[in-house]
């Protein structure tokens, strides 16, 4: 994978995330994954109380729309 990583062009907190690193795009791909996988929506102090399910599934699926529309297969 760090090989993979290394040949694009993504930020450095992207790559981390990416490999593991715990950070703040690390916990928003943990939970779009838990969305992904069915498993139980969780929060923790971290989690802004407007960052809810039903929000991320909503961008989630507008996200997928966006590379629908982009023509990327």
């Amino acid at each position: 994978m760090d090989d993979v990583l290394e040949e694009l062009a993504l930020h450095v907190d992207v790559k981390d995330a990416l490999l593991g690193v715990q950070n703040p795009i690390r916990k928003m791909l943990d939970k779009v994954i838990l969305l992904e996988t069915n498993t139980e929506w969780k929060t923790d102090e971290n989690t802004p109380e407007t960052l809810t399910a039903d929000l991320v599934m909503k961008k989630y699926i507008a996200a997928l729309g966006w590379v629908l529309e982009s023509g990327y297969n």
